[in-house]
């Protein structure tokens, strides 16, 4: 059955399809979280919103995390440097000068902080583990790139290997220290697994793919194999042909084969599901709680994991993102990825809009905290509201209020602390 949407607004263009390569797992998290909108509440600010404290200067990267705010700050090779404040009143803890570009700031827990530098010129990316305490280089690498720590381990991959192979390791963040590699030889697909879309904090599993269609699953902690299945092989016709890429969705092995055709296995037996109607190249794919949802043609549908059956389609937005089990949250987006107003709660089971979203724009989300902000309709001063959504009863909460936001915030959550970036101030509260 399909259940078709009555869109009254006129339709428009999504951005380009999605590659099925692995774009880079840091961009992915950034475009989905900028997809969940969340519902109309809120309240006008007060001043039991205002900021404990603001730090000026041109911030061009911040973290948040063991009572401490970090900053890297742009300038001059010279002069660009990043500097530790206690959270709770902003007293400078450290500062440390970075002579490098394009910084990143990629962990961060009570003892270190992983930062990704590149020195100028140079197309080698650097990571560099610092006691969060000092500001110290505990250990550097410059030989992998970082994708992802779980448990404290931090998983990296070399941009080329001699030979064809593709190097994938786990590294200690404490020492450095490599505790586990997997080697992907040419022929081989690897793929990261994710908990539903959760591209920051989500990773439970690297996945090998052979050649004859073997799965091999292994823990991201300690390398080891933990889960593998065959594919079936008797297929139907046309349906052959090697698998370029791979990702395991709600139970779905979904594999893109050379040549342009999607199918589906059964991840735990390895039995053939489906296949897709139309070329891989023009959609991709992304979880979304109970079904798949396909991005095709200028539409979304959601797929049945199982039996591969188009459940409903819409073509009023272009950018969705998972809420919970059976809900997403629909938007369209501007040129430059911002959402716009006008998005709504999608209930994926009856294929039906539950909830109209009105002016709130998704920031970040940490856990089941889902930060949002939107201008402050009792202002014309560039004020905006910072909210949280409860993604049980829906309903949004203001904790923070802020002047000169013309334009939506970076913020990061940790603890009970909030801090908010906007152009050139940084902002922090105490959440209620």
């Amino acid at each position: 059955m399909m259940i078709e949407l009555d869109v009254s607004a006129p339709w428009e263009a999504p951005e380009p399809p999605i590659s099925r390569a692995r774009p880079p797992r840091r961009l992915i998290a950034g475009l989905l979280l900028m997809g969940v909108l969340v519902l109309i509440g809120g309240a006008r600010a007060t001043t039991t919103y205002e900021a404990l404290y603001s730090v000026d200067g041109d911030a061009s990267v911040t973290m948040l995390s063991g009572g401490r705010l970090f900053i890297v700050r742009d300038g001059d090779n010279a002069d660009s440097h990043l500097t530790a404040y206690r959270v709770t009143d902003g007293a400078v803890l450290w500062t440390s000068p970075i002579n490098i570009s394009g910084r990143d700031l990629l962990y961060a827990d009570d003892h270190l902080l992983l930062t990704i530098e590149s020195e100028s010129g140079q197309n080698e990316p650097t990571i560099a583990a610092r006691d969060a305490a000092t500001g110290r280089v505990l250990w550097q690498r410059t030989d992998v790139a970082a994708d992802q720590v779980v448990d404290g381990v931090l998983v990296a991959e070399t941009p080329e290997a001699p030979d064809h192979h593709r190097l994938t390791y786990g590294i200690a963040v404490e020492t450095g220290v490599v505790k586990w590699t997997i080697d992907s030889p040419d022929g081989t697909a690897l793929s990261f697994l994710y908990r539903g879309a959760d591209y920051v904090n989500g990773l439970y599993g690297i996945a090998q793919l052979t050649a004859d269609r073997v799965v091999r699953v292994r823990d991201p902690r300690t390398g080891e194999v933990v889960d593998t299945v065959q594919l079936q092989r008797d297929v139907p016709a046309g349906l052959s042909a090697p698998i370029d890429s791979f990702d395991i969705i709600d139970g779905a092995l979904v594999a893109f084969l050379s040549g342009g055709a999607t199918v589906a296995f059964d991840a735990v037996t390895g039995a053939y599901r489906w296949r897709l109607p139309g070329s891989s190249e023009d959609g991709f794919l992304i979880p979304c709680g109970a079904v798949i949802c396909h991005g095709h043609s200028q539409t979304m549908t959601g797929v049945d994991p199982v039996s591969g059956r188009a459940l409903w389609t819409f073509d009023q937005w272009n950018w969705v993102s998972p809420l919970d089990d059976k809900h997403i949250v629909v938007n369209r987006l501007s040129g430059d990825l911002q959402p716009l107003s006008g998005g709504a709660v999608f209930d994926v089971t009856g294929g039906t809009v539950t909830r109209a979203l009105g002016s709130w724009r998704v920031i970040s989300s940490t856990g089941n905290l889902l930060l949002v902000w939107r201008p402050d309709p009792t202002s014309h001063d560039g004020d905006a509201l910072v909210g949280i959504l409860d993604p049980t009863s829906a309903a949004v909460s203001v904790i923070a209020h802020a002047s000169g936001w013309y334009s939506q915030p970076h913020c990061r959550l940790s603890g009970r602390y909030l801090a908010c970036n906007d152009r050139l101030d940084i902002a922090v509260w105490r959440m209620p």
